[in-house]
């Protein structure tokens, strides 16, 4: 419907509460989110256009992208800066999950 009246964000990916992000069981802090939007801002910066960091147990980030975007991930430098600058924002280990993009897959 966007599209037919022809809003400038009829194709923008969806965007809930970064709360989504963080692991059951860890506790949700203004520290945590700040980390996972920082990193989701970064990648979006980068060109990447449907991303997602996840906040796993001992500051694992897990990043989906869309499917049609992992191979992009495959350049050691940019892999590098990747981890690199998410490590500055407060994650110990970096990963991409190699499924892609799923909507709720920390459930």
């Amino acid at each position: 419907m966007a599209k037919e009246i022809r809003l400038p964000f009829w194709d923008k990916p969806p965007n809930p509460c970064l709360a989504t992000r963080i692991a059951y069981g860890e506790r949700i802090t203004r520290e945590k989110h700040e980390m996972i939007e920082k990193a989701e801002n970064f990648l979006l910066d980068m060109g990447f256009r449907q991303v997602r960091v996840r906040l796993h147990h001992e500051g694992i980030a897990r990043i989906e992208v869309g499917k049609e975007e992992i191979e992009a991930f495959f350049d050691t430098e940019k892999i590098e800066d990747i981890c690199g600058k998410l490590k500055t924002f407060g994650f110990n280990y970096v990963t991409l999950d190699l499924e892609g993009y799923r909507s709720g897959s920390m459930d």
